[in-house]
């Protein structure tokens, strides 16, 4: 078995990360910032399953005077994920050849709509998220954990995803890496790994 580990937001899932930021920072008071938003987005570590996003709204009030609703606020959130239009098939053909994971940091409502909208989660042997696991990439016990579970030899393992230090871990835990920049890229990479 060759498996492949899929990250999903930025390679199986579109992630307007900076447009959800900039719709957010727009309902809140005069004055408010990008940075002050991301600021307090990476404090609560919602993809470590620390906090949620019921916390994020109520930082958001206290701190940068947030006028929307707590159900605009998750329009907003989900709102920044988009399907890919290859993905489907691509990932459906890929599973007749070998064993497929993900591996994604995420949180629970990104998560449930990713599950329900944009990705049939059956096509993979076992998904490991972020806010389940209390840990995020590109912390190493992530990749202990991991190969751990699926129980295989860490280079017969493709790992891609779209933030090269992420790639540059796994790769130092002996998984075979690709950065995603392209699906040729990614296709090429993919084949050379199972054809090995």
């Amino acid at each position: 078995m060759k498996p492949i580990i899929f990250d999903v937001g930025g390679v199986l899932v579109d992630y307007q990360r900076d447009a959800m930021v900039d719709s957010i920072t727009r309902e809140c008071r005069a004055g408010s910032t990008f940075d002050a938003m991301v600021g307090i987005m990476t404090s609560l570590s919602l993809s470590e399953g620390h906090h949620t996003v019921d916390d994020l709204f109520s930082e958001l009030v206290d701190q940068l005077g947030f006028v929307g609703t707590r159900e605009k606020l998750t329009h907003y959130w989900v709102n920044s994920l988009g399907a890919r239009d290859w993905v489907s098939e691509f990932i459906s053909e890929l599973g007749k050849r070998t064993t497929l994971f993900i591996l994604s940091d995420t949180n629970e409502v990104h998560w449930s709509h990713i599950g329900a909208q944009l990705l049939d989660l059956n096509q993979f042997e076992k998904v490991f998220l972020s806010h389940e696991l209390f840990m995020i990439k590109p912390d190493g016990h992530v990749f202990e954990h991991v190969l751990a579970e699926i129980d295989v030899a860490a280079e017969q393992c493709l790992f891609i995803d779209d933030t090269l230090g992420n790639v540059k871990m796994a790769r130092s835990f002996g998984l075979q890496g690709h950065h995603f920049q392209t699906l040729e890229r990614m296709t090429a990479a993919i084949n050379l790994h199972l054809e090995d």
